[in-house]
This record gives structure tokens, sequence and C-alpha cells, in this order.
């Protein structure tokens, strides 16, 4: 207990016992006194032990304070230390985004479906989901779900964010073609999201990459060991709780552990590559997913 938390209990403790004994020896009007000073100074101890009560171990940070770990505030302190185990390229495109970021927060442009996109579900279901190239990327989209990557670090996401009225949304990626020297990287991001970075890179994104198994959450300097390496061939899906803001993957149809939780932004799906290959998304309009689950329904 603090020194002041003790000199308030034993005011506490003076005026519950001293009060009363007062009162006995005093006029009426003296009783009403002393019992209205009592009962000041009682709310006055209570005000103090709630104020005390809200600061942390130290006394100077409230419990409520900002958290550096929550995933939706990102890496906003990165160690310097960080940046120099990137090679020259690396930091610079990841300093780049970073600034890109700043001046284009999440839902900085509108990302809530509006009524046209709504009646436009309404009409086509899942179709009205399709993943929109940038004129700046090298990537071609094929029937709005079949992507190509030609060269360099890109991404691509689809054109509305993944709904709120399901339990659960899940959407899968073959992979259909990808040399050895390709890293995919299937997840989600919010928008706006820097073009030239993969999921998982920078801020706001997941990522589970091809070449190492690994996810990625926020930042490109470390990874956490997730779930197989996936190749041509394979299938990886993305399942998405809206009210825990949870994130799994699958891989072949076996679930994988949950990602993340906590997501509160609207997320889109998001597929990156650093090189050639080709990726075919089913959002549902190919009929049920191979973990059983369609994406609108």
């Amino acid at each position: 207990m603090s020194q002041s938390v003790m000199y308030l209990s034993i005011l506490l403790f003076v005026c519950a016992f001293v009060s009363p004994a007062a009162a006995q020896n005093s006029e009426p009007s003296s009783t009403i006194y002393i019992f209205i000073v009592s009962i000041t100074a009682f709310i006055m101890v209570l005000f103090c032990l709630l104020c005390c009560s809200r600061q942390s171990p130290d006394g100077n940070k409230p419990p409520n304070g900002v958290d550096v770990n929550d995933p939706e505030l990102g890496n906003d302190i990165v160690d310097t230390s960080l940046l120099t185990s990137l090679s020259e390229d690396a930091r610079l495109s990841y300093e780049r985004a970073r600034a890109w970021q700043e001046s284009n927060p999440p839902e900085s442009t509108p990302t809530d479906i509006t009524l046209s996109q709504y009646l436009s579900i309404q009409e086509k279901g899942v179709s009205a989901w399709e993943f929109e190239p940038d004129i700046e990327t090298n990537i071609y989209v094929v029937g709005r779900t079949e992507i190509a990557f030609y060269y360099g670090e890109s991404c691509i996401q689809t054109n509305l964010p993944l709904p709120k009225n399901q339990e659960v949304y899940y959407w899968e990626a073959k992979i259909f073609e990808k040399p050895t020297t390709t890293t995919i990287a299937i997840g989600v991001a919010t928008k706006p999201f820097p073009n030239w970075r993969l999921p998982g890179w920078n801020r706001h994104s997941i990522g589970y990459f091809s070449d190492t198994g690994h996810k990625r959450f926020n930042q490109p300097f470390t990874s956490r060991p997730y779930g197989p390496t996936f190749n041509e061939g394979d299938v990886i899906g993305v399942g998405y709780r809206h009210r825990t803001g949870t994130i799994f993957f699958t891989r072949n149809g076996r679930k994988l552990e949950d990602a993340y939780t906590g997501l509160r932004f609207n997320l889109f799906p998001t597929v990156g590559a650093n090189g050639p290959c080709q990726v075919h998304v089913n959002l549902g309009q190919a009929g049920m997913c191979s973990f059983g689950l369609y994406f609108f329904s």
C-alpha cells in the first residue's frame, strides 16, 4: 500500500470512530455539523482511493493506456537495429511504404459497402467480389479471380471488403503456377495498402508465406513458424470470424491454428508475390470450397 493510501485510511478510521464520540458530548447543531464533515471526509477518501487504484504499479501509467502490442496499432515504434537487418533495397521499400501509409491510413478512403455495392451483391452474390489490378503493378486478372504476377514485388486486393453479416467467411487460393524462386503471400489487409508490398510486410496486414510457412503481421523484420510451406498445386484457405476479428488459414483443406485475433478494420482478401506465378482464387463463385464453407452464405 502506498504512503498516501495509508494516510487516507487512517483519516477514514478517525472519522468513523471519533465523530460518534464527539456527537455524544455535543449540542444537536454540533452533532449535525460533525456528521456533515464526516460524510464529506468519507467521500473525499473514496475519491482519492479510486484515483490511486486507477494507477498501474509504477504509479504513472493507467491500466487503459496505449498497448504497443495492440494488433490495430501496428508498428509505430521500430527499433533502428531492426532496419539494419534488412537489405538496402528492402529497407528503402519498407520506409517508402511506411511513409505512404502515414499519408494514407486505413479507411482514409471509404471502405464500407455502399448502397450500390450492396444492391450489386444482392444481384450477383459472390460474383460481386473481384480482384482489381492497379495499373502501376505487373499483375493481370482473368475472369475476376485468376491472378497472374509477372515480376517484382506486388500485391492485389478485392474491390469489396469481407462482409460481416455471417459468422465465418472463407475463401481459397490455389497455387496454379509457381517457380521455386517465387514467394507468394496470401492473407488480408486494410485499404488503402501499398501495392508494391506483400501482405504481412506492413501495418494492418497479415500474410502466410509460401517459402517458409511462416506468418507475418505488420512488419518484415521477424516472422513466426505457422504451417507447412506451400507450392504449385497447393490450396491455401483464409477464414475470418468478424465477431472476434480472428484470421485463420488452411492448407489443402486442413485447418491450421488461429493466426491472429482482435482485428477491427474492414479487411480485404489480399494476394502478393515477388516474382512470376499464377494464383486462382475461389471466393465462392466456384461452389463449395474444400474446407466446406461458402464465402457468402
